[in-house]
């Protein structure tokens, strides 16, 4: 990674693990720069949902630490459908095709904390730099067409 002059110790740490991870890796500095400033933390116990099935999607999620199951429900039965954990993004589906939550993300781990990236700010941000948006898309696809394979096996 590059000089993130300007950034405290710990939004340069921040950063430099976002520059890690499969969505964010590769981006320009500034690019991940803009990300963090518009993105707040979301520290939660076990337990508590982070997203709900249902909802409307007007943010996601890069998990720092900590774990969330992930569930599906169809009708009265509900399937658990993975458990996803540091680096793992949440809630793009929702975002990027404009509709409700597709599952429900449960804390498993003892503690949890993601950053949340808000809809308007990322559609500002996606707009000075196309390729964030094109790999929230081609992660999203992989993620749906698991989803109803699971759901209508």
């Amino acid at each position: 990674m590059g000089d993130s002059s300007g950034l405290s110790l710990s939004d340069a740490i921040v950063v430099a693990a976002m520059a890690e991870s499969e969505l964010f890796g590769g981006l320009a500095d500034e690019t991940l720069t803009r990300l963090l400033s518009a993105s707040s933390v979301v520290d939660l116990e076990s337990g508590k949902e982070l997203v709900t099935q249902g909802e409307v999607g007007d943010s996601f999620y890069l998990i720092q630490a900590g774990s969330v199951r992930v569930t599906i429900q169809c009708g009265e039965e509900v399937q658990e459908v993975s458990t996803l954990g540091p680096g793992s993004v949440i809630g793009e589906i929702s975002l990027l095709c404009n509709r409700p939550r597709t599952a429900t993300c449960t804390v498993a781990s003892a503690s949890f904390r993601a950053l949340r990236f808000a809809k308007e700010a990322l559609d500002e941000i996606t707009g000075d730099d196309p390729e964030l948006r094109s790999r929230l898309s081609a992660m999203a696809v992989p993620r749906v067409q698991d989803t109803m394979r699971r759901l209508y096996a």
